[in-house]
């Protein structure tokens, strides 16, 4: 399966393959669900968010040569913000406030959102290459990944508890982060 969402996924996920579903729901659910924290859903529409997101992008149609991220971003805004209509309509309307009192502060917090979320999208997507990394290499390699860069250990002290030379260490490693480039250039759409 191709680590970025492609057109074979999302053709079996709209002919109802439950393994493709699983697999796209696995993927962009912790994604919605921050999304919909971030414009200010109360947590008991969180699931509501994420199931009309999960399926306005099934039902919806989206051009092959755009990317999928800004798709999915717009998507799921447009649901929040359908959804916070609907809880305020209910509740009845807000009091207004003077724009003229609104503080730049503000501002300055939408752009902190703004770069959390894009934060948060990257870090997701990270550990998704990650496990394709885990997935594709043999595991003295991914062992060697996982010791340099989770574990924070020096080559030398990797090929010591592995046994190995140094310079194999140095050349596991520049495999894997070739391996994880490529993996992150598939994502970056």
């Amino acid at each position: 399966m191709s680590f970025t969402t492609n057109i074979d996924m999302m053709t079996r996920v709209r002919t109802r393959d439950d393994e493709a579903w699983n697999a796209f729901s696995r993927r962009y659910a912790p994604l919605i669900r921050l999304h919909g924290r971030d414009c200010g859903l109360p947590p008991d529409l969180i699931d509501d968010l994420g199931q009309e997101v999960m399926l306005a992008v099934l039902r919806g149609e989206r051009r092959p040569d755009r990317p999928f991220r800004p798709y999915l971003r717009a998507v799921i805004r447009n649901r929040a913000c359908s959804l916070l209509r609907r809880l305020y309509r209910d509740r009845g309307p807000e009091p207004r406030r003077d724009p003229a009192e609104e503080a730049p502060e503000e501002n300055a917090a939408e752009d902190d959102s703004e770069r959390r979320q894009r934060r948060e999208w990257q870090f997701h997507l990270l550990a998704h290459a990650v496990e394709r990394l885990r997935r594709e290499s043999a595991p003295l390699h991914f062992q060697v990944f996982d010791l340099m860069y989770h574990h924070g250990w020096k080559a030398g002290r990797v090929a010591r508890f592995l046994r190995l030379p140094a310079a194999t260490v140095y050349s596991i490693d520049r495999r894997n982060l070739a391996k994880l480039r490529a993996c992150c250039a598939l994502i970056d759409e």
